[in-house]
């Protein structure tokens, strides 16, 4: 456990917008979707929620923040949404830090292969700690990915913004090349939702999570991910290393914030246009690659790279140009333990949850409710006493989750404790 100075400007001070966007990326993702579940629109017509439907409060609520509860939910295949770009946030931070850390190594003295060992090394403990956290071996969460595309990016941290910038483009072009080639060899779609395939169908990704499974024993991953997305992923951390280069680079404030807004805006549009188009504004094209997370395709990558250098623009502008931080703290607090953070909402956020049901909610609730509640909490105990307040109560269960996990990283952080790899 060491201080944390791998986010240090030119100057010598924190990149403090790093570490705030760092924070409300990984708080969003400890939320779990903020308990927002039962009010997406699909609970109108699921029969899984046919008792919810009852209630005339639950319709009124779906369409007063339906959107908002579709946006805290992965896509099934085609699409994007908030929840979709929380782990490209994570990769793109990583790679902005790669830059600043590497620099900061290299004015203490450590050699290229010093870099490398730590390098290796780093990426042996987040594959060790994602393993563990899996309870078996495989490569689809978020730290083995970043492990992964960490050793694929490090070799090209020194070699400057054009080569990465190539590299880059050579990593989604290899991605949509592998996927299309293997499926021009069977006659297939490339991009086909695998719940819509043929029964011997199967996209590249899929086709090298099974030659794991048979010959290195990696049981594939679920729902419909694939362990390939190494490769396009790490792409998203090679544009966090070019928005890094600008961060560290002597240019000015202004020219900074308008690089990563154009970058950010192109690339929005971009990724837009290569699925097709047609998500937000009613123009469509000629899909050329679409926009699945679940195989991180191309489109999905240039799309989320657009939408992480305007994060870290708004953060960077707010932060470190106005100097308005105090607003960032909670942000901050977590940013700089973020694997503390990630560690503990993976091994207690469900027990959390369940500890503030059965333990905080029954308080509230009439004394018959209250003992039925605390022995199986679920919403149709609450509804039944007042529809109102079910509708609102997971999301404080889910508020009151985050609260307790970041006290701990406030614990930490007044102890300066703070978890480096």
């Amino acid at each position: 456990m060491t201080p944390r100075n791998d986010a240090a400007n030119p100057g010598g001070n924190r990149l403090v917008s790093l570490d705030a966007y760092r924070g409300f990326t990984m708080l969003a993702m400890a939320s779990a979707g903020l308990g927002l579940s039962h009010l997406r629109p699909e609970t109108l017509t699921d029969g899984r929620w046919s008792w919810l439907q009852s209630f005339p409060q639950h319709g009124e609520w779906v369409r007063r923040w339906g959107w908002l509860a579709d946006q805290f939910e992965h896509r099934a295949w085609l699409g994007c949404s908030f929840w979709d770009l929380i782990q490209p946030s994570f990769m793109f931070i990583v790679g902005v830090a790669m830059i600043f850390s590497f620099a900061n190594r290299q004015s203490q003295g450590q050699s290229w292969w010093g870099l490398a060992g730590h390098a290796l090394w780093r990426a042996f403990l987040l594959c060790l700690i994602g393993f563990i956290l899996d309870g078996r071996i495989q490569f689809i969460r978020v730290l083995q990915q970043i492990a992964i595309g960490y050793l694929i990016v490090f070799p090209f941290v020194p070699l400057g913004p054009w080569v990465q910038t190539i590299v880059a483009v050579f990593l989604l072009g290899g991605h949509t090349a592998a996927y299309m080639i293997h499926a021009n060899a069977l006659g297939i779609d490339p991009w086909l939702h695998p719940l819509s395939r043929p029964a011997e169908y199967q996209n590249f990704g899929m086709w090298i999570d099974a030659w794991l499974r048979d010959h290195c024993f990696i049981k594939p991953p679920e729902g419909n991910y694939v362990q390939f997305n190494a490769i396009s992923s790490a792409a998203t951390i090679m544009f966090g290393v070019l928005a890094g280069e600008l961060l560290r680079s002597g240019a000015s404030h202004a020219k900074k914030l308008l690089v990563l807004t154009l970058v950010g805006c192109g690339a929005l549009a971009l990724g837009w246009a290569l699925s097709g188009g047609d998500a937000w504004v009613p123009v469509s094209f000629q899909t050329v690659v679409p926009m699945v997370k679940r195989i991180w395709t191309s489109s999905f990558a240039i799309f989320a790279g657009g939408w992480t250098c305007l994060m870290l623009a708004l953060f960077y502008l707010i932060i470190d140009v106005w100097q308005l931080r105090t607003w960032s703290f909670p942000f901050v607090v977590v940013g700089m333990n973020s694997i503390a953070m990630y560690v503990a909402a993976s091994l207690t956020g469900n027990s959390i949850r369940n500890v503030i049901n059965r333990g905080v909610v029954p308080f509230f609730l009439p004394d018959p409710a209250a003992a039925s509640f605390a022995n199986d909490p679920n919403l149709q105990t609450a509804a039944s006493v007042n529809p109102d307040w079910a509708m609102i109560l997971p999301v404080l269960v889910s508020c009151g989750m985050l609260l307790i996990l970041w006290l701990f990283c406030y614990a930490l952080y007044r102890h300066k404790f703070f978890f480096k790899l």
